[in-house]
């Protein structure tokens, strides 16, 4: 007889093993796919309930401004006590004892125990045994659901199962409510990083548009700026050509000279606001995409630059076809092969473009066989109104590179410089093969 109630009382802890290894398996794999931890919690004290025979479980979660938790999830309670009631964790009772001691505390009999007298809830529902373990804190202070944050290594909370019935919990049910309460804490704390990667990107998407909306009010304001000073610049050309024309027989050489000089520095500003309003548009050309054949887009663009015609420009072959913004694309050509010729120390000068396909890109490059980039000028040559030449030696405002890294960077590519000095200049720029239109769509 006593042999058979041992076989029985092994096969009913076997199967509340059993029962208790399923339980942390699906609670495991819920906790992988979980978007929302207040369910997690609700399915968590639901297994619990069941694996460990108990009528009362709960989730108590440490309030950020006080040292008292709330039941941020359970199941038996009264109604409304779930999400509302709040647990003084003070060492008298069995959750603060809990937190004191930071590892799971039985109880076999709440009347007797001599450690705490156990919080007015577990008294109000005549709870007799039961047992406590730590969810233990996660590494980010951080706190879900844009509450405070939580003071580092302070744990989340207590993990709780009760009984009216006097019951005798073995060290198995103690591990077991501690497995749950670690699977947890390990859900919580990615929740809350999902939670903190959501508001960092949040803040990010805001100061992109607040940025892109400030980059279009100081365009606006240098576009308009720059229109606004072309008349009077207008003014003193023509009022320098009246006062010439007037006095002229009055003028020695040197007094012509200086007039013609300040018409001289007249144009170049208006050369340099002009600029100012080509950067400042190349920043808000919207249109529609189109198909767009590279070689006969490069053909137009040589032809309208009319080169010297000794300069031998070269197209290789292979171009691809795109479906992208046709002046866009055009004016970034157009501002590197011109400024390959006209920085070209002769007239007989040679350019070659060639492409190289990328995985979501094509990579460009403009070479030509002038006289070189020292390293150190890489970066500058794109500065806007920066010349590595005087403007005396060289008509240049600087603007045409600035307007092409403006452009490739606003299509999501990159531009840059490779060269030596006396080994002419290559200028690699990717632009995406597509916008997303489906080139077979566009005629």
């Amino acid at each position: 007889m006593v042999d058979i109630t041992f076989a029985k009382q092994a096969e009913t802890e076997l199967h509340r093993r059993l029962c208790q290894q399923s339980a942390i398996t699906q609670l495991t794999q819920s906790a992988l796919l979980a978007t929302d931890v207040s369910a997690l919690l609700d399915e968590s004290v639901a297994l619990i309930s069941q694996a460990l025979a108990v009528e009362y479980c709960n989730v108590l979660e440490g309030l950020p401004d006080s040292n008292n938790l709330r039941m941020r999830s359970g199941i038996g309670w009264s109604p409304g006590l779930v999400g509302q009631a709040v647990i003084e964790a003070s060492p008298n009772t069995q959750v603060g004892y809990t937190l004191h001691l930071n590892q799971a505390v039985v109880v076999e009999n709440l009347h007797r125990e001599t450690r705490f007298q156990g919080s007015p809830l577990l008294h109000e529902h005549d709870i007799v045994s039961g047992i406590s373990a730590i969810i233990p804190a996660g590494q980010n202070p951080e706190s879900d659901e844009g509450r405070s944050p939580t003071p580092p290594n302070r744990p989340f909370g207590v993990l709780g199962a009760y009984t009216s019935r006097r019951r005798v919990f073995s060290q198995g049910d103690v591990e077991f409510l501690q497995a749950v309460a670690n699977v947890l804490a390990i859900s919580i704390e990615n929740q809350r990083t999902h939670d903190s990667l959501d508001k960092v990107k949040t803040q990010l998407a805001q100061a992109t548009v607040a940025l892109e909306k400030r980059t279009q009010e100081l365009d606006q304001f240098a576009y308009i700026a720059s229109h606004d000073l072309k008349a009077p610049l207008r003014a003193i050309a023509n009022l320098s050509e009246w006062i010439e024309e007037d006095i002229f027989d009055q003028l020695n050489e040197d007094n012509q000279y200086q007039m013609q000089l300040l018409r001289g520095r007249v144009h170049r500003l208006e050369a340099l606001i002009d600029g100012m309003q080509h950067y400042c548009r190349a920043g808000r050309i919207t249109g529609t995409p189109e198909r767009v054949d590279v070689e006969a887009l490069l053909k137009q663009v040589i032809e309208t630059l009319t080169p010297p015609p000794e300069f031998i420009i070269e197209v290789a072959p292979g171009m691809p076809t795109l479906v992208t913004m046709r002046s866009l694309l055009e004016q970034v050509f157009t501002q590197l092969i011109d400024n390959a010729i006209k920085h070209h120390p002769k007239a007989d000068g040679q350019v070659k473009i060639s492409v190289q396909e990328q995985l979501e890109a094509y990579e460009f490059a403009v070479t030509d066989n002038g006289e070189g980039i020292a390293p150190q000028f890489h970066e500058q040559v794109f500065v806007i109104f920066q010349t590595l030449q005087a403007r005396d030696e060289v008509e240049n405002t600087g603007v045409g590179l600035a307007i092409a890294k403006r452009i490739v960077e606003g299509q999501g590519g990159t531009i840059r410089l490779e060269s030596q000095e006396g080994q002419g200049a290559t200028f690699y720029f990717t632009w995406p093969k597509s916008n997303g239109t489906d080139i077979r769509a566009l005629k």
